[in-house]
């Protein structure tokens, strides 16, 4: 049986996005992260799903959905401070969920973004890279997994990311703009390809 949750209704915090994490729900809000555990429990011959909900962080959020994105064995996401990893960090409980900002060699670069900017910002995450445009300006940034390394801001955009396999199983990244009828393509090299 299905059921629902009401996550801080009153607060004033409105969910931004969903992700899952392992066997969990992750619940964004502008203002906060929480996961959401499922368990059942049965009542006569009906079983009934039980969701419950604890806070992971109340110190930040994600301001943009789009930005939400499964990278390896983390998500990461932009909030109003800057950009985040969420997962399981060495020498901590193994169940316990944290957060580390990953962008504060980009600050400037996110500090000069208005919140409007922000909040439009859309990610894809192909070659073991981020990448992260924000809509109208013409500038994209990338996180090389690999390398732990940023490199931009590259001169395109586009809010649509898509992974396109092709006739010979090759992986390309296509980006769009949800208003536009063009579809661009990334090449590995990163340069400019409109």
């Amino acid at each position: 049986g299905g059921n629902y949750i009401a996550i801080e209704p009153d607060a004033g915090d409105n969910i931004t996005g969903l992700a899952t994490f392992s066997d969990r729900i992750i619940v964004f809000k502008e203002k906060s992260i929480w996961q959401i555990t499922l368990s059942s429990t049965q009542i006569g011959n009906f079983f009934v799903t039980i969701p419950t909900a604890k806070l992971i962080t109340a110190s930040h959020g994600c301001i943009a959905a789009r930005s939400i994105i499964a990278v390896e064995n983390d998500v990461f996401f932009l909030s109003r401070k800057g950009i985040y990893t969420l997962g399981y960090e060495s020498g901590f409980a193994f169940d316990t969920l944290r957060t580390n900002e990953i962008s504060f060699k980009i600050r400037p670069f996110l500090e000069s973004l208005t919140i409007s900017q922000k909040m439009n910002a859309a990610a894809a995450y192909w070659d073991n890279k981020y990448i992260i445009s924000f809509p109208g300006l013409t500038k994209t940034m990338v996180f090389d997994r690999e390398r732990l390394a940023w490199v931009g801001p590259w001169t395109f955009d586009g809010n649509i990311f898509e992974v396109f396999y092709d006739g010979d199983d090759n992986e390309h990244l296509l980006l769009g703009d949800d208003d536009s009828v063009n579809v661009d393509y990334i090449s590995p090299s990163f340069t400019d390809d409109k």
